[in-house]
């Protein structure tokens, strides 16, 4: 395998009030609520930055083989787990913060998740398979074949199942016991992102062609409804407390917002501007939009979907330019965590965005 190419430079922006100054081009932040530890992977300068969430310093920069894309956290074990570009996930140790080990894939990643119930890690490839790691060895234990390439990947861990959003216009069902495909759910082309509601065993798809948000009945592994959501879909999370679901919008400045129960949409507030990045803190009730254009994360209040405050974080840009790309919560502390691909800057927020 290569090194893959060199780190990049990092935009010189301002840091924003708040905002802690991590590697360049950040592209994935993870946050462990159980010590208050964030970990963004940062795809410019070949490092993953650990920040301490109580004094928001950064307290290690662990260096990559090659460019990192997604991350993954393993409470329990204490282990982080990156997909880089060379073709392999790169395993941390929390405690140490070092390498401990590096495990090779057939192709380069796309997506990574952690199944909670067995503690496997699967992760999408290029090649149109899901490789499977066993945590508890570090290796890989199977290469889940695909009939197209993957997108987007969620766990129900309560019914030990893995959804991955294919190419050909489908979600492809993988058992969390045997690592098998037990099926395909026929969704609109071009599925996007997805998220589940485990209590509930719902599984929610946007699609990058479609209008409709697809619900997908777990027990039955079909579809039971086809939200209308307006606009083509981008990003999509859940509020399983209240069982509610929020999806972000390609086409507008909208976040709609979709009653779990009924697959209703119950009522949609505004962004200043397209947004895809999305994350709920089902804690304080609360949900948090990346707005691109505008460099800006809107704080929504999931009871009254009041706009509660609309923070700019990077300032006025352009959506080529400074991206607020990922947004990740902890929901034992008071952490908001917003990486910004282009300005090399995660931003540690409290305060007005948690009110």
């Amino acid at each position: 395998m290569g090194t893959g190419p060199g780190p990049t430079a990092t935009v010189t922006v301002p840091v924003p009030p708040g905002g802690v100054q991590v590697g360049s081009d950040p592209t994935a932040v993870a946050s462990d609520p159980r010590t208050g530890r964030v970990y963004v992977a940062n795809s410019g300068s070949l490092s993953v930055s650990v920040l301490d969430g109580a004094s928001r310093q950064v307290v290690a920069t662990i260096p990559l083989p090659s460019r990192p894309w997604g991350i993954a956290l393993n409470q329990r074990t204490g282990r982080v787990y990156v997909t880089t570009a060379e073709a392999a996930v790169t395993v941390i140790d929390t405690a140490s913060n070092s390498v401990v080990r590096t495990v090779a894939l057939p192709s380069r990643p796309w997506g990574i998740a952690l199944n909670q119930r067995t503690g496997r890690v699967y992760v999408t490839t290029a090649e149109a398979a899901v490789t499977v790691i066993d945590t508890a060895s570090n290796s890989v234990v199977r290469t889940v074949a695909l009939p197209s390439r993957p997108w987007g990947i969620a766990v129900n861990h309560r019914a030990n199942r893995v959804y991955v959003a294919t190419t050909d216009a489908a979600v492809a069902v993988i058992d969390g016991d045997t690592d098998a495909v037990t099926g395909a759910v026929p969704v609109p082309a071009r599925p996007w992102a997805v998220a589940v509601i485990p209590e509930s065993n719902r599984i929610y798809v946007t699609s990058q062609e479609s209008r409709h948000l697809v619900v997908i009945d777990g027990a039955s592994a079909s579809v039971v409804a086809e939200v209308d959501l307006g606009a083509r879909g981008c990003g999509v999370a859940t509020n399983p407390r209240a069982n509610r679901v929020y999806v972000t919008a390609l086409d507008s400045g909208l976040v709609t917002v979709v009653d779990g129960g009924s697959n209703a949409v119950v009522d949609s507030f505004p962004t200043p501007a397209t947004a895809c990045g999305i994350a709920v803190n089902s804690q304080n009730n609360r949900v948090y939009v990346a707005t691109q254009e505008t460099g800006s994360v809107s704080v929504i209040d999931a009871s009254s979907h009041a706009v509660i405050a609309t923070r700019s974080l990077f300032g006025p840009t352009r959506a080529t330019e400074l991206l607020p790309n990922d947004v990740d919560v902890n929901p034992q502390g008071e952490g908001v965590y917003v990486v910004n691909k282009a300005a090399g800057t995660l931003v540690a927020a409290a305060g007005d965005l948690q009110t």
